[in-house]
């Protein structure tokens, strides 16, 4: 879907579950990225349409959005962006 909308190359690096963090909501996995790619936390968004992928994101300290392409009222969550199109996060991350 990134490469679809051409936001792939916003993206530094992915992890995966061969890569053996801990499940979300533990915030290891993402602050292995921000380490890895020297990211300050102020500039870093989870982006996920689940809460518990806001949850991580919230445990790691850094800003999170709901991606929510449903129509109707968005779920309770604890993000700090709720987005309904993909083509949102251009805004979000400043593109």
């Amino acid at each position: 879907m990134l490469k679809k909308h051409g936001l792939y190359d916003c993206f530094s690096g992915f992890i995966t579950s061969a890569d053996a963090f801990p499940r979300k909501p533990a915030p290891d996995a993402i602050n292995y990225l921000l380490w890895q790619y020297g990211i300050a936390k102020d500039d870093a968004v989870m982006i996920g349409d689940r809460e518990i992928d806001i949850l991580a994101g919230k445990n790691a300290g850094i800003y999170a959005c709901l991606f929510f392409p449903e129509n109707g009222a968005f779920p309770e969550t604890a993000a700090d962006f709720k987005i309904r199109e993909i083509m949102e996060l251009k805004k979000i991350c400043g593109v």
